[in-house]
């Protein structure tokens, strides 16, 4: 499987795309200034922030997947990544009904 075998490489590629991103906006001070020690509260330090929130994200799934093949870590992860494809996401869609049809029920009202 094509994802699976290269996920590793697709995570580091996204993680070096977003820090690309994250450099441009902080070169984007205001007024055209690069902003490397400034920071200006109406600046873009808020997308700059979101980006790097992502970039947490997907840096700890590249560093949970670099843990699979140990002995001890690797079938925690396999058993935790099963239970969130089957249990969790059964429980949303069944979730997500019941949602639907009180939210109905209260818009009918």
């Amino acid at each position: 499987f094509f994802l699976h075998k290269n996920a590793s490489l697709m995570l580091n590629s996204a993680i070096a795309g977003l820090l690309l991103a994250v450099g441009v906006l902080r070169l984007q001070g205001p007024n055209g200034s690069s902003g490397w020690f400034q920071v200006d509260p109406d600046g873009p330090w808020r997308q700059e922030m979101d980006l790097l929130s992502v970039i947490i994200m997907l840096a700890w799934c590249n560093f949970l997947h670099q843990l699979l093949p140990f002995k001890f870590v690797g079938p925690l992860l396999v058993t935790v990544w099963r239970m969130l494809i089957g249990d969790v996401t059964r429980w949303c869609i069944v979730f997500i009904f019941i949602l639907v049809g009180f939210s109905q029920s209260i818009a009918l009202l």
